[in-house]
């Protein structure tokens, strides 16, 4: 309950047009008025109602006096077809406001705005000017430690279809990279993104050089028509989502180093994960039902993509994936390895009809004309130690293992060594006060898998027992504090 007397609280309501003072009895009629009276340590309370038309923020507070935009108790403020711009903000909070029918869109966080939190908003029927849209968007130049958390992101089928598949919930672009500074550590946690075409967009001209330190977690993606998660920056910490429905890719990563995709659970998707780039890790996934197979090591392809190398899959479970993708005993239900790449397969499962691992033969690489250009270069594999439910299978590094799950169809739970642990097994949102990682896992650093030479580095054959020890890395910790006052 906000204390009416409180002279830190500044008050305003779309619908008071007399003396205006800021105050719980004689609010600011508009937004802006209210503006030019904030300083580190106010709140700006919005009384119900509905706030029109764009806005410019410009104002910032400190980490110990941030300064809060927020609405009344209990109270529906709506702010209806217009963008607020953030420029240069920093330590600001805005939350338990929703945003609904942006045409293009709702918030925009440009330039160098450190610290600022966006929580408990909702966004409702955004991109409606039937274009390419994205609903918030993180750009400029210097940006970094944005979070959003435990905001909601949902469009209909008819803003879906006039979007043309265009429309994104989130985006963080990788900043001004000629002239200013990249945009970095953000963190995009316990969201629910329902219909867009892209639900979260990290990156934006498939960068491999810098490191950006973003953090997508614990969130909820569905319908996506295009792609759930797409990752086109390196350093990407992506952990904990579930996915379910994206006709397209679940999450996808085109460019960059060192992106860890960590304990998501990934539900009846077109497509499951697919890689391109460097040193990334895959591991600790539940993938079930995919159209197509349930990870594909990328190969350059025709749209010039770095070719995945030393790429790590370990400790993942794939269910009956594949479905798209040929005949019974032929599709792809595994994972499907292009030439040009290199990886570490080990300790997963296969569960279901099909061929656990596919190793392409050829790539079409590029087209120009009638000529097509090929990529031959096989693909450089360790593969050890993984399970499949069928018997008789013959891919390498594959072998037959009796597997019974704990339920039928919706929990995969099994008492062996192989596959992904935890709560990707079973049919919630992950939790982060209930649920917990296995610690069991450890990151490794993908660079040194390959020697002097570019080749890939293979443990002495003597000692097959100790096989993949040497190529483990010290876990990093990554703390996230919350605050204790929002």
């Amino acid at each position: 309950m906000f204390d009416r007397e409180n002279s830190d609280i500044v008050w305003v309501s779309p619908e008071y047009a007399e003396d205006e003072y800021g105050t719980w009895e004689q609010p600011y009629s508009s937004i802006d008025a209210a503006l030019e009276h904030l300083e580190p340590g106010k709140t700006l309370v919005l009384k119900e109602g509905i706030y029109d038309g764009d806005l410019t923020i410009q104002v910032s507070g400190t980490v110990r006096k941030p300064i809060r935009i927020t609405a009344d108790d209990d109270a529906l403020v709506q702010i209806i077809g217009g963008c607020w711009f953030l420029y240069d903000t920093s330590d600001l909070i805005i939350s338990r406001l929703t945003f609904k029918n942006a045409p293009y869109g709702a918030l925009s966080v440009i330039g160098k705005c450190n610290r600022n939190r966006f929580e408990y908003l909702t966004f409702v029927e955004c991109g409606s000017a039937g274009k390419a849209s994205c609903t918030m968007f993180f750009g400029g130049s210097g940006g970094n430690d944005n979070i959003v958390e435990s905001c909601t992101f949902e469009t209909s089928d008819a803003i879906l279809e006039k979007s043309a598949g265009e429309s994104v919930a989130m985006m963080i672009s990788e900043g001004d990279l000629d002239d200013g500074d990249p945009v970095k550590n953000h963190i995009l946690r316990k969201n629910t993104i329902k219909k867009y075409g892209y639900g979260i967009l990290v990156g934006s001209s498939n960068s491999t050089v810098s490191q950006y330190g973003h953090i997508v977690e614990y969130n909820d993606f569905d319908d996506c028509l295009n792609d759930g998660l797409l990752v086109k920056c390196g350093d990407t910490l992506v952990r904990g989502n579930l996915l379910r429905n994206c006709r397209n890719h679940s999450i996808r990563v085109m460019a960059g180093c060192s992106t860890v995709i960590d304990s998501n659970r990934i539900d009846r998707c077109g497509n499951g994960i697919r890689v391109n780039g460097s040193g990334h890790t895959v591991i600790n996934n539940c993938i079930i039902g995919t159209g197509s197979e349930a990870v594909t090591v990328c190969g350059s392809g025709k749209e010039q993509l770095a070719a995945a190398s030393n790429l790590f899959v370990e400790n993942n479970t794939f269910v009956n994936c594949g479905n798209s993708s040929g005949e019974t005993q032929t599709r792809n239900c595994g994972i499907r390895v292009e030439p040009g790449t290199s990886c570490i397969i080990r300790k997963n499962l296969v569960y279901g009809s099909g061929k656990p691992l596919v190793i392409a033969e050829s790539q079409i690489s590029e087209q120009f004309d009638d000529e097509i250009a090929v990529a031959t270069v096989p693909p450089q594999i360790v593969s050890d130690k993984n399970a499949v439910s069928q018997r008789d299978v013959t891919e390498r590094g594959f072998s037959y293992v009796p597997i019974k799950f704990a339920g039928d169809c919706v929990s995969f739970e099994n008492t062996t060594e192989y596959g992904a642990q935890g709560w990707v097994l079973t049919p919630q949102v992950f939790d982060p006060k209930i649920d917990e990682t296995d610690e069991e896992f450890d990151y490794i650093d993908g660079l040194i898998i390959e020697d002097d030479d570019g080749e890939l580095v293979i443990a002495d054959d003597q000692d097959s027992s100790d096989l993949f020890s040497h190529l483990y890395g010290q876990e990093s910790e990554i703390a996230f504090h919350e605050r204790d006052d929002v």
